[in-house]
């Protein structure tokens, strides 16, 4: 990674249309009070972007006060955004979990995912094979 760029997280798990975003990406991203997420189909790229306020007509998810747990994480609840991430990129399908890694870009307020580069995480009472 270029310098001045940070390593992020970000877990989409299919099975319960939820992608997850820790707590720690969202502080490196300047603990937004408001996020986007842009997805370009053609460059296979998520973003999260970080906003300060709500436009209208834009799609803003307010990060609420959970996050100030230790441990916590953001959790955004979509099965159409998700069933349009397992559409668009080849290997990801409902009903698994994934995570993508991905680099924050502190000047820019985002962090970028790139959706071929994830990874299934096995999940617990998963066997290999099954």
């Amino acid at each position: 990674m270029s310098e001045g760029r940070v390593h992020a997280d970000l877990v989409i798990d299919a099975k319960k249309n939820r992608l997850r975003i820790y707590k720690t990406t969202l502080h490196e991203l300047g603990d937004p009070k408001y996020i986007q997420l842009l997805v370009d189909p053609d460059q296979r790229n998520l973003v999260i972007v970080a906003v300060e306020r709500k436009r209208s007509g834009d799609q803003t998810v307010l990060i609420g006060n959970s996050i100030n747990k230790p441990g916590s994480s953001c959790e955004i609840y979509s099965g159409v955004f998700i069933g349009k991430l397992c559409e668009i990129t080849t290997g990801m399908e409902p009903g698994h979990t994934y995570r993508l890694k991905g680099e924050i870009i502190p000047s820019q307020g985002i962090a970028s995912f790139n959706l071929d580069m994830f990874e299934m995480i096995q999940q617990k009472g998963e066997q290999d094979g099954a």
